[in-house]
């Protein structure tokens, strides 16, 4: 069993649903946070993909009405991984013009669900930041 206490922004098919919770749950709706014993994917066509779409999210979210600079975000270098039950996992910290959360983490955790592109939007966490692969 997984519990865990969170704030987060998820964006499914366009809608924008913030939530602030403490979940348990025995099987999670959405990849972990953290890539702990993830395989690294070195695959730079994988990576500027996974940066495009983080672009075009945040496109997407800075012109939705009151955001308050929220997702006028500077990101981070991506970290794609290969996970046992999601699959590939692309990862980006953030920060953003809205609020400064740090020593808090802001991730964006992008992967696919069936045909579709599913992102996790996680802000203020006290998670570790991700490292950038070795160049």
């Amino acid at each position: 069993m997984i519990s865990g206490q969170w704030l987060s922004a998820l964006v499914i098919g366009g809608s924008l649903v913030v939530s602030a919770a403490t979940a348990a749950v025995d099987h999670p709706q959405s990849p972990p946070l953290v890539p702990d014993g993830e395989a690294l994917l070195d695959d730079p066509a994988l990576v500027s993909g996974c940066l495009a779409l983080a672009n075009e999210l945040g496109a997407k979210l800075r012109s939705t009405p009151k955001t308050a600079g929220y997702f006028d975000w500077q990101l981070g270098v991506p970290v794609v991984t290969q996970n046992e039950d999601w699959g590939v996992i692309c990862r980006i910290d953030f920060t953003m013009a809205g609020e400064d959360f740090s020593p808090r983490i802001n991730r964006l955790v992008m992967y696919k669900t069936g045909d579709r592109d599913d992102a996790m939007i996680a802000i203020g966490q006290e998670i570790a930041p991700l490292a950038s692969p070795p160049p």
